[in-house]
């Protein structure tokens, strides 16, 4: 709750600093002789609105690679989940049918090596744009998707990044926009890699939730680019962050919190038996 209302006071502070600077530029438009203190004042209010989202974005960046990097430590069963128990590769198998676990090992997969190959772009602005695309993508395949249409989706070969045939190139200064692309009946994906489904069957959930949060937090890093700084941008940024807060910890931290819930039951039994 602190972090959300946070991000909303930075907004705030965004949107009166903006009616400032328009207030002064409706004075320069008026007198002919725009004054040196008005024009000091208006620079003084983008270095203003500059410095606010800049230390957002640094908040957002640093907050998300500390939750990363817990969720890693905690599947590798090296922190206890919320401070209170430890768990193993043993308790989240037992907890998950296997069948259900290799659905979750395989989105979670899909996801990490769908931004694995957006960490190849170069300006933060650009990777910002291509996690709103992939975001879009990923929620439409896994949810929307029939399941005849997901088998019809060519398995990822290997290979760089190759910007898909409907592609134009974007200025920073226009809004980010999302689309799912057609060509024809069949859906165009700009960003998300689909894993050849036979590798369900050796993929470990916890490796991928640690090389998951690995390359996000590699892409969160990439936010701090002086790019994001733009406003459009930067609105895009925090949207993006919210999505990642309920499509990837959001969920992991439900699982987690579901898979600990017996075993503290248990350890907490046993000490009362004990006594």
């Amino acid at each position: 709750m602190r972090f959300e209302t946070r991000i909303d006071l930075h907004c705030f502070g965004f949107l009166s600093l903006g009616w400032i600077f328009c207030f002064f530029l409706t004075l320069g438009s008026k007198s002919p002789t725009f004054d040196l203190k008005s024009v000091e004042r208006v620079a003084m209010a983008l270095n203003l609105i500059t410095a606010q989202m800049s230390e957002t974005i640094e908040y957002v960046v640093t907050k998300r690679q500390s939750n990363f990097d817990y969720f890693k430590r905690v599947h590798q069963g090296k922190a206890h989940w919320l401070n209170v128990v430890k768990l193993s590769k043993a308790h989240i198998a037992k907890y998950f049918p296997a069948d259900k676990l290799t659905k979750r090992s395989y989105r979670w997969l899909t996801l990490g090596m769908s931004v694995g190959r957006i960490l190849e772009l170069n300006s933060g602005a650009s990777v910002c744009r291509a996690l709103c695309q992939l975001l879009d993508e990923y929620e439409y395949y896994f949810n929307h998707l029939p399941t005849k249409e997901k088998d019809k989706a060519r398995p990822y070969v290997f290979s760089h990044y190759v910007r898909p045939s409907h592609y134009r190139p974007v200025n920073d200064n226009e809004p980010v926009k999302t689309h799912i692309h057609k060509v024809g009946k069949q859906v165009s994906y700009d960003f998300l890699i689909v894993p050849d489904p036979a590798l369900r069957a050796f993929v470990d959930y916890c490796e991928v939730v640690h090389s998951l949060c690995d390359v996000l937090s590699l892409a969160y890093s990439k936010l701090l680019d002086p790019s994001c700084q733009k406003p459009i941008i930067h609105e895009a940024c925090i949207k993006m962050d919210k999505r990642i807060k309920d499509l990837v910890i959001g969920k992991l931290a439900k699982d987690l919190t579901s898979i600990a819930t017996p075993v503290l039951k248990m350890q907490v039994s046993c000490c009362v038996c004990v006594s």
